[in-house]
């Protein structure tokens, strides 16, 4: 049961990464041989120990060693990250302006109503009385991108679904300027101009995790928020593992599985490459947000989402080691 690598996501010397590391030393303790310290890390390990030669990069003028070619990926990485924060709040932003244009059509469409019932003075001031309070809960004015608000709390970044229930109960919404047509475009049209850097940095994210998850013997790998499964078999089962029955892929490494299945599923690959994933469970398993029931499978494509019981996970292939024998 030993053909899945945990990894623990704990950057050694930083104090600051505060909950990812509580989280990991909660769990078995992990192998310095195992540990890594982002992307690449085991590069500067090997570096470091002799692992990896490098007497032959001394004759070559302005060659860079492996430590720089590791910063050099953590930094394009982290960049990425960033790229990728921006395009959410963007589509927050958009979101939270639709939402305040529906809400206030419906008001609209209330006074309207309440006109045509006879509705005096006191209740037209009652309506705008009961306006300035929401806005006043809603954070005043309201902000010029959902961003800052959040940015605030110094929290870190929230789900969608998280974002939505501020939305509908009033706590945060776009102020005036910010929720204006011209606004949006603004940062529509800058988000729409970092497309081409995106996917430059993201050919360089599939390369990283295409050299790792070969040098694991790796098919595909599962990432979760605070271990990543390397699955080296064509058939592999996740559940988690009890003192009488134990699974490949245990996901009591990654968090709380008290709503998984001890034999949850399998993630079985086929002879054309393709993945899915058979739900042998009867706890409910969520593939790219739709249910997956009980003897039922679904298609994993490359970026798909798997939920088991709360516990989130991104499904990667490995776009090089597909050559396997059945």
């Amino acid at each position: 049961m030993m053909e899945v690598e945990i990894e623990r996501k704990v950057e050694e010397g930083k104090e600051e990464v505060g909950a990812e590391v509580e989280v990991a030393e909660a769990g078995p303790s992990v192998p310095d041989d195992m540990r890594y310290d982002g992307f690449g890390g085991e590069v500067a390990d090997e570096a470091e120990q002799g692992g990896v030669p490098t007497s032959f990069l001394d004759s070559i003028p302005d060659a860079l060693s492996a430590i720089e070619v590791v910063r050099r990926r953590k930094e394009k990485v982290a960049r990425l990250i960033e790229l990728y924060k921006e395009q959410y709040w963007v589509l927050l932003d958009e979101l939270s302006s639709r939402a305040q244009k529906i809400r206030g059509r419906g008001e609209k469409e209330k006074e309207k109503e309440k006109e045509k019932e006879g509705g005096g003075e006191q209740e037209d001031k009652a309506v705008e009385g009961g306006r300035a309070g929401g806005a006043e809960a809603g954070g005043g004015g309201g902000v010029e991108s959902l961003a800052l608000h959040y940015a605030s709390k110094d929290c870190d970044l929230p789900s969608v679904s998280e974002v939505e229930e501020d939305i509908v109960s009033g706590k945060v919404q776009l102020s005036s300027e910010g929720a204006t047509k011209e606004a949006l475009a603004r940062r529509q049209k800058a988000a729409r101009q970092k497309l081409g850097g995106i996917r430059a940095l993201e050919k360089t994210a599939l390369s990283i995790f295409s050299r790792r998850s070969s040098s694991k013997g790796a098919l595909a790998c599962l990432v979760g928020k605070n271990s990543a499964y390397f699955l080296s078999r064509p058939e592999m089962s996740v559940g988690r593992n009890t003192k009488h029955q134990l699974v490949d892929v245990d996901l009591s490494l990654e968090g709380n599985c008290s709503k998984v299945s001890r034999q949850q599923g399998i993630i079985k690959m086929l002879p054309d490459g393709s993945f899915h994933f058979q739900n042998f469970g009867q706890r409910k398993v969520r593939v790219d947000n739709k249910v997956v029931p009980t003897k039922r499978r679904a298609a994993l494509q490359n970026g798909s989402f798997l939920d088991f019981g709360g516990l989130r996970f991104l499904f990667l292939k490995n776009p090089v080691n597909t050559e396997i024998q059945f």
